[in-house]
């Protein structure tokens, strides 16, 4: 799945354990995996080269700056717009007590993408 629709899993998943930035951390991460379990679609990341048969490291990034360039734009814009839905769906104040629940929500949604990559 894209990073925008595991932010915004993530966001329903935890809304009953919002005020404990741990446990929305921990639930943020587990949907990811089981959200993963359905099949669904992946953009292409133009500077990572699959390899299958190595079974310990199985991608190998393309040192191509253009590729890389356009693959984190891509990963950049996907972020920016899941966690803009979250901000507007749940308007917190800018302080660190509404910040912390937002900021843990994003980073265990995302997290298992950015460790598998």
């Amino acid at each position: 799945m894209i990073l925008a629709t595991h932010i915004a899993v993530a966001a329903i998943v935890t809304k009953p354990v919002f005020q404990n930035p741990g446990l929305i951390f921990l639930f943020a991460v587990f949907s990811h995996y089981l959200f993963d379990t359905i099949p669904h679609w992946d953009y292409q990341l133009n500077s990572v080269k699959k390899d299958e048969n190595d079974t310990l490291i199985n991608a190998t990034i393309i040192p191509n700056k253009k590729l890389l360039g356009n693959d984190l734009l891509k990963n950049l814009i996907d972020f920016l717009l899941g966690a803009a839905i979250v901000v507007l769906l749940i308007r917190p104040s800018l302080n660190v007590k509404d910040i912390a629940p937002i900021i843990a929500l994003i980073s265990g949604a995302v997290l298992p993408d950015f460790i598998t990559v």
